[in-house]
């Protein structure tokens, strides 16, 4: 019978065969430098979050979603309040697919506070300027 391998791979290109994996970042961390496990091989990732000396307020976000477009301007302004003690990133969750597949985002827009290196608050949803302020309170108080 070899209508049976036929048949599995025509089933498989009809309904898929598991998830593929994310792409890998085009510009992989340098040789040498520790990143967590399983954490994707990024860079820019690594230099501007991971390795940042203040708590980083990551915004994943995408351009065809109206809440992240409409939570762009309280973010700066959150960005404007803490100065110094908060940096704020945005990562375009259609151009850096494998950070969002990493961090298991399942909603947009998504906030991700990381404090030396580790996650330590999630919010998913657009957000008011005094939200954003409630959120961020428990990790670095009032701007």
């Amino acid at each position: 019978m070899r209508i049976l391998p036929w048949l599995t791979l025509s089933l498989c290109l009809l309904v898929g065969c598991g998830k593929a994996p994310p792409p890998e970042p085009v510009d992989p961390v340098p040789a040498g430098v520790v990143i967590p496990s399983g954490m994707p091989n990024d860079k820019w990732f690594h230099e501007n979050v991971l390795s940042s000396k203040v708590p980083v307020l990551v915004d994943f976000t995408a351009t065809w979603c109206p809440p992240c477009q409409m939570m762009k301007p309280h973010l700066h302004k959150v960005e404007e309040a803490f100065g110094d003690r908060l940096k704020v990133v945005e990562i375009d969750v259609d151009e850096k697919t494998y950070l969002p597949a990493f961090f298991e985002v399942d909603g947009y827009p998504c906030l991700i506070i990381i404090k030396d290196g580790k996650v330590v608050a999630n919010s998913v949803g657009g957000r008011e300027y005094k939200d954003l302020l409630a959120f961020l309170k428990p990790v670095l108080g009032d701007p």
